[in-house]
């Protein structure tokens, strides 16, 4: 990544300080496994409820950028969903915004960067980033503003080379991996979130782009006043110089909590100095991984820890201090030439901010360490953890005057002073309240507009919605092989050809009621997991995302049976009159709905397309076969007969034999099987007597009422589960 010029970066309109006071999160695990032994066999356990965070406190300021560090179980992504809001079942406590108890609508300037990558796979660098813009940004802003926007992010994060590329996945090649964590950053960053929480953000990159990343997210905290909180494993010496102020954590517990270059001086004075020529960070995560040291370091945080007038905490008596020789590699790796990219290098522009970052720093050491030189004369605070240190103590502070020599080398009274590290940063005024803020600079696009956004980006990456190739021959093909088997066979109305007539009208029924329902299978399943990230962010409501992904493979679906019509039709001879073609387009098209209907359900309910198919297989099955062609429904059992009752074949069925039987007659054959012919005199019989043998005895207008009841209530029985159930949220 590599970046040319100078980076603009739009300040927050809303400058925001988060704190949490005794944050406790609980989860509550279902019960299992076996009971007591013997003839009592499986037993089932109660439920287990297990506290992840154990009443933690913290403050993170406008304008700071804040890592959370600790081992994989100690709280990170716990601590971040929660102050997200991202997880709100099982968590207690106070979460204050600006001072205030945190409202939803804190939510719409909040910008959350999961640890995954979550994007359609098919859409562009330049489309996906649209679409966000045009669903969450203000409708405040013009169509041409929101895109504007679009471009000036894609630019601030180095995309614009790939905006034409899409995602990809493992058998599409795509953006890269460093591309599309930055993809992930800059899709939050559309709406300008005044708080960006960010989980594990360098996972998976390179050692360069991991370090580049950073920069940018130092210099959006700093220029932008974004108030930035990012979890993160084990970062290199350059990264770890990046951050304003550390959090550790260890099993749910805060250990240390204050500026990031004074966790040396703190961790020294307890007993754990870093060893000369250490990875701050990897020293650091080696104590956390120490269980047995836990109840110590919690210990000692809690005897240290203050709270200044600002809000901030810090450890007492802690000053910035860099560890050995760490200052100069610091120097050395930012520079132009040694600093790398995944392009081979680092921009003097980035590089030379990474530079006076470090100059910074180093200022600060000297500051503090002549702080810390003035008040040596205090009591040793060493008294203060008696009997918290290990068997091997650090060794004494020096009451001597420390150098800048001293500082480097890490021989400076670090804990020699009260006063801490954290730098003064400025104090917003806010006269009004977050959520009066967010309505005035923020408003949501008409419900009108994110219906059309979700339709037309659901024809870009829905394969229902497509017309391709494979489904136009298909259809083709199968109408052609239909046509050339019941050649003109419906020409005439005769008790010979009544057969033939049957099984053209059924088959017609069940291959457009099977093409719709398994079509349907792949709405929702495959879209889960960004439709969720969406859902969490509150980006639109789920109704809207309902119409808009429902009824937008609605045109293709039901272009198909038209050409499907309109080539058996003339074929296999049906009749030509006005109210048999439109009664059969209107039954044919009414089928097509209901089984499309039925399939979303099925989608709605199962997470997976294997789970579907099975279960739509079945479903299928018992409605053809209940559908009154194969079973005569006055010959079922009665506590079964109601499954013709919501069979849609069945009524589809009826209404394209009253369509074609009901007001005709047909001639009887020589060896007729209805007992009319065999009367003296009777050479035809009305069509509905064949309805009557196969127990269809509807009308067609009330069979095409019960299908449109079908659709309504499926449609909203599959929006109640969308939105009552768990298919479409976060787990």
């Amino acid at each position: 990544m590599q970046f040319k010029g100078e980076r603009k970066y739009t300040p927050v309109s809303i400058p925001v300080d988060i704190e949490w006071r005794n944050l406790v999160y609980t989860v509550r695990s279902k019960g299992g496994g076996k009971g007591g032994g013997g003839h009592q066999g499986y037993k089932k356990k109660k439920a287990v409820e297990t506290e992840i965070l154990h009443g933690i406190n913290g403050c993170v300021k406008s304008g700071e950028f804040v890592a959370v560090m600790g081992p994989s179980g100690s709280g990170k992504t716990s601590l971040l969903n929660a102050l997200s809001s991202r997880t709100s079942v099982g968590v207690s406590g106070d979460l204050l915004i600006n001072g205030e108890n945190r409202s939803k609508a804190a939510k719409r300037v909040t910008g959350y960067v999961m640890q995954r990558d979550i994007f359609f796979e098919y859409l562009t660098v330049f489309d996906t980033l649209r679409y966000t813009a045009l669903l969450r940004m203000s409708k405040t802003l013009t169509k041409e503003e929101k895109i504007s926007r679009v471009r000036s992010v894609m630019e601030q994060l180095g995309l614009t080379k790939c905006s034409s590329t899409i995602i990809g996945n493992a058998f599409n090649r795509g953006i890269s991996g460093g591309e599309l964590k930055r993809l992930n950053i800059a899709n939050e960053l559309l709406f300008n979130p005044s708080l960006l929480i960010l989980d594990e953000p360098t996972s998976g990159l390179d050692s360069s782009s991991a370090l580049a990343l950073t920069s940018t997210l130092k210099e959006m905290a700093e220029k932008a006043r974004r108030t930035i909180i990012c979890s993160i494993h084990q970062p290199s010496s350059q990264i770890f110089a990046q951050f304003d102020r550390l959090i550790l954590m260890m099993g749910g517990h805060i250990v240390y909590q204050g500026d990031a270059h004074a966790a040396y001086s703190y961790f020294s004075s307890i007993g754990h100095q870093c060893p000369v020529g250490f990875n701050m960070a990897d020293y650091l995560m080696d104590l956390l991984n120490e269980p047995q040291l836990q109840d110590k370091l919690v210990k000692a945080y809690a005897q240290r820890c203050t709270v200044d007038d600002e809000g901030r905490y810090s450890m007492t008596g802690c000053v910035a201090i860099l560890p050995p020789t760490v200052s100069t590699t610091t120097k050395l790796a930012l520079t132009p030439t040694a600093a790398t990219t995944d392009k081979g290098a680092l921009s003097p522009t980035m590089a030379s901010s990474d530079n006076d970052a470090s100059k910074t720093s180093h200022t600060a050491a000297e500051d503090d360490s002549d702080l810390s030189n003035k008040s040596s004369e205090s009591p040793d605070q060493g008294e203060e953890l008696a009997g918290m240190a290990d068997p091997e103590p650090a060794s004494p502070v020096r009451r001597r005057k420390s150098s800048q020599h001293d500082v480097e080398r890490g021989d400076a009274p670090g804990c020699s002073s009260p006063i801490s590290a954290a730098s003064p940063r400025t104090t917003y005024t806010r006269q009004k309240s977050v959520k009066e803020l967010v309505e005035e600079t923020t408003q949501t696009p008409p419900y009108w507009e994110l219906c059309a956004v979700l339709w037309q980006r659901a024809l870009k990456t829905g394969s229902g919605g497509v017309l391709t190739k494979l489904n136009l021959f298909q259809c083709v093909a199968v109408a052609t092989i239909c046509g050339l088997l019941w050649w003109q066979n419906l020409t005439s109305y005769t008790e010979a050809k009544l057969q033939d007539r049957l099984g053209i009208l059924f088959f017609i029924n069940i291959y457009h009621g099977f093409i719709p329902m398994f079509s349907a299978l792949t709405t929702f399943p495959p879209e889960r997991s960004v439709v969720a990230k969406e859902r969490a962010a509150k980006s639109y409501p789920i109704s809207s995302y309902f119409l808009a992904r429902s009824f937008s493979d609605l045109p293709i679906q039901l272009v198909y049976p038209l050409l499907f019509l309109c080539i058996v039709y003339p074929m296999v001879g049906m009749p030509w009159t006005a109210a048999d073609v439109l009664g059969t387009v209107c039954t044919l098209l009414a089928n097509v709905l209901v089984a499309h209907s039925f399939g979303l359900l099925v989608s709605a309910l199962c997470k997976d397309f294997q789970t579907g198919a099975i279960s739509m297989s079945i479903l299928m099955l018992l409605f053809m076969l209940s559908g009154g062609y194969y079973v005569d429904k006055n010959n079922i059992p009665l506590w079964i007969s109601w499954v013709s009752r919501i069979s849609f074949i069945d009524y589809t069925f009826n209404a394209l034999l009253a369509l074609n039987l009901e007001h005709r007659r047909l001639s009887c054959a020589e060896l007729s099987s209805f007992e009319v012919c065999s009367a003296p005199g009777v050479s035809d019989f009305s069509g509905r007597e064949v309805m009557d043998v196969f127990g269809l005895y509807l009308t067609f207008g009330e069979c095409i009422a019960v299908l449109a009841g079908f659709f309504i209530v499926l449609r909203f029985t599959t929006y109640l589960v969308l939105r009552f159930g768990k298919l479409l949220k976060l787990e």
